[in-house]
């Protein structure tokens, strides 16, 4: 009969820097399918060295091994390989099992790793699990089977796969009696359909079943005895096989399944660093805008908010709907003002938050009498929210949850979070220090007809806007008039009569111009008296307000409102303590005692309709999502054909060196943690996936070839950076929803380019370990590479 394995002077050696090491030396041998050979001798002797040279697991250095009466001695690594993976079955002293995957799956590797398909891999490992009494454990992990399950299982899987060579080096070296006799009997059994090479110390317990006797001495072979006549081989069972199958994706699969818990700390790896280069990197690209440095000068717009962007047309004509709806459309706008001077006043409404009533007791000594007066005074805040009208919102954004819009200047839609609801009425103080002075204010008091879900606070009518936007000056003194619109005199000392600085009088003076109704009045006495001078005769003397139109436009511009005022107004009033009548003088601009500071003008609706240009202003206020897109705005505005200007980038011009100092260190920690996550991310990985090599020599004696093994490590990089980054952008949605401020405030400076860059960071680092762990994978499971040579014989024999 054919041998199926023959040494011809084949020798072995081991090297190291000081000496050489004989593993065999000069072997003669051969053997054929049927004999059941058993290989002994004391440590150190050449049995594993031998049992690893006919596995395909170590090379040769002299001499042919002959496989089938075909040479080995030019094979490659490549050809090693697919020879352990179709001829060669193996068992290891140490069981060589996956301890976390299952019976069952233990079987099926070694038959999927030759090539076979799925279901014919589970018929047949059914079949030898059932004759091994296995089948009831098939779904148990390896790891909870006892010594002689697991020793049985690992003979299942090398029964299980039809190679005609299986070795056996010292299958029972970890067994009790009991159990070692039932593995002789079983690899005994293998003996009758093929090459059975068992490497033992004992040779005594596998005597009544070996057909020949193989001993091993300082490498060399002392006996080679033939103890009874070798088996007629049966045919090896026949299942069908690709020739060269791809199982890259099966072994990814089967070590992420047997490793269940270093897979899920491994994702949680991959996401933590992803996360920590979106978090390092980003806050260094935030870190990049110096704008957060400067000090903001108020001198030109009031309202700084970062978001705002200040827009009007080129022509610096009125606003269209046209306009309005081409603006709001654009990427990043959240909502848009109409009147955008309103944007720079303020408004308050909140007692304790964004003003403070403060009650004072004033005692006054007339004679022998004493009088108690408690004085009752509003101060609004400098922080006190900015006024915002009725936004424009993009095509498909409802504003309103409940109610109407407001219709007058006296209705108001509040947030629902204010606290107010449909139905209530609101004060509100207004301040506008563009205008007026320091602590000049007006109350008003609201009906709230509406309730939204966008923003915050109150929202305003247009009325509103157009009150604060169209302001007429006065010649010569600096003084200001605004137009407020009112239905009638009652309405409008209803709305001040609870004002203790303001207190509309009895007696009015006006007059007709143009059939409409004019109403002038004061609006603020000194804060040192406070009167209430509802109850007293109030005279003003009030020149003639002239209007001059041209053509038939009915909104006059601002250069055609003619407003007259004398140098001076008288008020006549009795003292109400000691009924002394006064006559104060109240001189237009004076730092005596009295302050004056914008005065209104009270017209009826339509009037002030006409007068503060109905339809439309030429100068709106834009909200944006981030201050990150102001410039991409600012194109886009620019590329529409309109005027846009940042107010915050106006203002923000002096640089605070204290806050330019913090933002140098932020850069700075930044890129270094940065550089210490890569890093970090590449050592650590290299170092938990070098814990992963040790079921790879497992797999590879079984039958894993080096491309798929090299292929299943990449395949498993891909889907943990895949993973990790699908998870650290699930924490990044997250950050986001919960309103975490560091997150929020970062993330509109990474646009998607941004993104897919610190993406590739993190994949960079990744791809960085896994090809470091390959080369380790090809160094300590693979090392053969073509003929495997420790010592270069023919330049020792020069020397």
């Amino acid at each position: 009969m054919k041998p199926v394995i023959s040494l011809e002077n084949v020798s072995k050696f081991y090297t190291s820097a000081a000496n050489v090491v004989v593993g065999l030396d000069s072997i003669h041998l051969s053997f054929q399918r049927g004999e059941f050979v058993a290989i002994t001798g004391e440590s150190g002797s050449g049995k594993s060295t031998l049992s690893n040279v006919l596995c395909g697991i170590l090379g040769y250095e002299s001499g042919e091994m002959l496989f089938e009466g075909r040479p080995t001695s030019h094979y490659d690594s490549s050809d090693w390989e697919r020879y352990r993976r179709d001829h060669i079955s193996y068992i290891s002293q140490d069981y060589g099992i996956l301890p976390g995957a299952t019976v069952m799956t233990n079987v099926v590797s070694a038959l999927r790793l030759a090539g076979v398909q799925k279901s014919a891999a589970k018929a047949r490992a059914r079949q030898v699990l059932e004759e091994l009494e296995l089948w009831k454990l098939r779904n148990r992990r390896a790891s909870r089977l006892s010594s002689g399950q697991k020793q049985r299982l690992s003979i299942a899987r090398a029964l299980a796969k039809p190679a005609p060579v299986l070795i056996a080096d010292e299958p029972t070296g970890n067994l009790d009696p009991e159990n070692s006799a039932k593995v002789i009997e079983l690899l005994a059994q293998a003996a009758k359909s093929r090459l059975v090479l068992l490497v033992t110390h004992e040779f005594d317990e596998v005597k009544d079943h070996a057909t020949r006797h193989i001993r091993l001495q300082d490498g060399v072979v002392v006996v080679d005895t033939a103890l009874r006549q070798a088996n007629v081989p049966e045919e090896l069972p026949q299942v069908p096989a690709k020739k060269d199958p791809e199982m890259s994706l099966f072994v990814t699969g089967l070590q992420l399944r047997s490793r269940p818990v270093w897979t899920m700390l491994m994702t949680m790896l991959f996401a933590l660093t992803a996360f920590a280069v979106v978090a390092f990197m980003g806050s260094f690209i935030v870190a990049l805008d110096d704008t957060n440095t400067r000090i903001y000068d108020s001198s030109a717009f009031i309202n700084g908010d970062p978001c705002r962007i200040v827009v009007s047309r080129t022509d610096l004509k009125p606003m269209t709907q046209e306009d309005y709806a081409a603006i709001v459309s654009l990427k990043y706008v959240t909502k848009l003002e109409r009147n955008g001077y309103v944007t720079d006043a303020q408004y308050a409404y909140r007692d304790g938050v964004d003003y403070t009533t403060i009650r004072e007791d004033k005692i006054f000594a007339i004679g022998d009498n004493t009088y108690n007066k408690v004085v009752i005074s509003y101060k609004v805040h400098t922080n006190a929210p900015f006024l915002q009208l009725v936004p424009v919102l993009p095509e498909g954004q409802s504003f309103l949850k409940e109610g109407r819009l407001p219709e007058s200047f006296y209705e108001v839609v509040a947030h629902v979070d204010s606290g107010y609801q449909v139905g209530d009425t609101v004060s509100v103080f207004f301040t506008n220090y563009r205008y007026w002075s320091k602590n000049a204010k007006l109350q008003f008091n609201y009906t709230v007809v509406g309730v939204t879900e966008q923003g915050s606070g109150l929202y305003f009518a247009d009325d509103v806007g157009r009150f604060f936007q169209h302001v007429a000056h006065t010649h010569g003194n600096g003084q200001y008039y605004q137009f407020l619109p009112v239905y009638d005199l009652s309405y409008m000392r209803e709305q001040f009569a609870d004002i203790p600085d303001f207190a509309m009088p009895e007696d009015f003076s006006y007059e007709l111009q143009d059939g409409e109704c004019f109403v002038h009045s004061s609006i603020a006495i000194s804060q040192s008296n406070k009167f209430d001078l509802s109850t007293h005769s109030l005279t003003i003397k009030v020149p003639n307000v002239n209007l001059k139109r041209e053509g038939i436009d009915p909104m006059p511009q601002k250069n055609q409102v003619a407003l007259s005022t004398p140098k001076e107004w008288t008020l006549n009033y009795n003292d109400p303590y000691t009924n002394e009548e006064i006559t104060r003088t109240i001189g237009l601009g004076s730092s005596h005692d009295t302050e004056l500071f914008t005065r209104l003008i009270f017209v009826n609706q339509q009037t002030f309709d006409d007068l503060c240009w109905n339809e439309g202003s030429e100068q709106v206020s834009l909200t944006i999502e981030h201050y990150a897109y102001t410039q991409q705005v600012l194109d886009a505005l620019a590329e529409a054909g309109y005027l846009g200007i940042s107010p915050y980038r106006l203002g923000a011009v002096e640089v605070d060196p204290d806050l330019a100092e913090h933002r140098e260190q932020t850069m700075s920690i930044c890129l270094l943690a940065l550089v210490a996550v890569v890093v970090l991310q590449i050592v650590v990985l290299r170092a938990l996936f070098g814990v992963q090599l040790a079921p790879y020599r497992l797999l590879r004696n079984i039958g894993l070839v080096r491309r798929s093994a090299k292929r299943s490590i990449l395949w498993q990089f891909v889907l943990f950076t895949v993973l990790g980054q699908g998870i650290a952008g699930v924490a990044l949605c997250a950050c986001v929803q919960t309103n975490i401020e560091k997150v929020t405030q970062m993330l509109p400076y990474l646009p998607p380019l941004t993104m897919t860059a610190l993406s590739v960071v993190h994949i960079a680092a990744s791809m960085t370990a896994a090809f470091w762990t390959i080369r380790a994978l090809q160094k300590q499971v693979y090392p053969v590479a073509g003929r495997f040579v420790d010592l270069q014989m023919d330049e020792e024999v020069t020397a």
